[in-house]
């Protein structure tokens, strides 16, 4: 049992005990806005037609300070992670000054778009996947496709952190066979691999991975493959990672599943 007076571990207590109120992150404006919906709903039943302007610049003052409150935490875990990212990555400031410097404009605008789909992150999860994402494109040596990579930004902004570990994991699973082909699919197997998926991992004998992996085809992250009724008695489809998928987990999902 860890010590009462141990300061280390208080803190730790006093982290996990700020990340779980974050699952009510906005108490006090939440309970104003509430408040001003009840309000404008009361108004409605009683077949009043004016809003008072006190209402509504309530109501829109405190969405707005939601809003903006939530930029400025996903800002601020943009940059602890790229300062994570870089202190890995072994980044100085010459070699991102020469890099900038030399870089097409493209790139820079790929970089300020970095900041702003940040911005506008559903999670701490997406901001790490922009920050990973944006992290390589500085610092690779390859040839970078800019339409991609601006693809892969949008994505890594708006896929759900649930989403990326089940990607994570078909990555793990299907990644080396899919190179081998080239980028192709066999059937066989991805009907194995997919076995072997459901047998170590609960997530993947859920009837939820369906949408997830619908959801992951959306992005063309991964592609459904009909392999026939013998598989499983249909009580999952199967799923395999696409060629994108596979460069898409190692640009912005390394090290995080």
């Amino acid at each position: 049992m860890p010590k009462e007076d141990d300061p280390i571990e208080a803190s730790i207590q006093l982290n996990e005990a700020e990340r779980r109120s974050e699952i009510f992150p906005f108490k006090s404006e939440t309970a104003t806005v509430l408040a001003a919906f009840c309000a404008i709903a009361a108004a409605a039943f009683s077949g009043t037609e004016a809003i008072a302007a006190s209402t509504v610049g309530a109501v829109l003052a405190t969405l707005q300070s939601i809003v903006g409150g939530v930029a400025i935490r996903r800002q601020e875990e943009l940059i602890k992670q790229l300062h994570r990212e870089f202190h890995e990555q072994g980044v100085t400031k010459d070699y991102l000054d020469r890099k900038l410097v030399a870089a097409k404009s493209e790139l820079q605008e790929l970089a300020a778009e970095a900041v702003v789909r940040a911005s506008e992150a559903k999670s701490d999860g997406a901001v790490r996947r922009i920050a990973k994402l944006l992290t390589k494109v500085l610092v690779t040596t390859e040839e970078i496709d800019i339409e991609e990579a601006r693809a892969m930004l949008n994505i890594a902004g708006n896929l759900l952190d649930f989403d990326a570990v089940v990607l994570g994991r078909m990555y793990q699973e299907q990644s080396v066979a899919i190179e081998a082909r080239h980028g192709n699919v066999d059937i066989n197997d991805t009907r194995a691999s997919w076995e072997r998926l459901r047998n170590s991992s609960e997530a993947f004998r859920s009837p939820k991975v369906n949408a997830i992996g619908s959801r992951l085809q959306a992005h063309g992250l991964a592609m459904r493959v009909e392999v026939g009724p013998q598989a499983f008695g249909l009580d999952t489809y199967v799923f395999s990672i696409t060629d994108f998928g596979i460069r898409f987990c190692r640009w912005c999902l390394s090290g995080q599943n």
